[in-house]
């Protein structure tokens, strides 16, 4: 082939970057008196109607438990708040929701929280008992406890006191 009989194609492409509807600064979960206090800030906002507050336990299907306001259109830093009243008992991932005034969207950074139960979580062993059975703590006690059997028909078989030490009693 010639040099003359050589073809060249050129081509070029525009690209537009267009600046985020929010640039948040952080997002953070601390909990206190068993609730999640989330709480983040951005540096600028356009267009930011509100946040969905969202909520997973497994990281992948998030639920909307909350909405905040947005400051719409800002290029000052804004602090936001937002109290979880009601965690689930284990691992709880959150996630912001950014909602523009056109209803466009954005999911912003998950973060996780692991809310651990109150109460001393309780097991019969065996589940259908004859004569003894164990009754088995989550977590170690020292306690003096009064026990009451039932049936299942709700008549008192037996009532006693116990000293509880350790995470089981028999």
């Amino acid at each position: 082939l010639a040099f003359d009989d050589m073809c060249y194609t050129t081509a070029s492409a525009t690209t537009t970057v267009l600046p985020l509807p929010v640039e948040l600064l952080n997002f953070s979960a601390k909990l206190q008196n068993q609730t999640t206090i989330l709480t983040w800030a951005t540096a600028s906002e356009e267009n930011n109607a509100y946040f969905n507050i969202q909520r997973s336990t497994d990281g992948e299907n998030f639920e909307t438990i909350g909405q905040v306001e947005g400051a719409g259109t800002t290029f000052d830093i804004q602090e936001y708040l937002f109290i979880d009243e009601s965690p689930i008992i284990g691992l709880n991932y959150y996630r912001l929701q950014q909602v523009d005034f056109d209803g466009q969207f954005e999911n912003h950074k998950v973060i996780s929280v692991s809310i651990q139960s109150e109460v001393n979580e309780v097991t019969i062993v065996p589940n259908q008992v004859r004569n003894q059975f164990d009754i088995v703590f989550n977590e170690a006690i020292d306690a003096n406890a009064q026990i009451d059997i039932y049936t299942i028909n709700g008549q008192l078989v037996n009532s006693m006191n116990l000293n509880i030490t350790g995470n089981r009693q028999t």
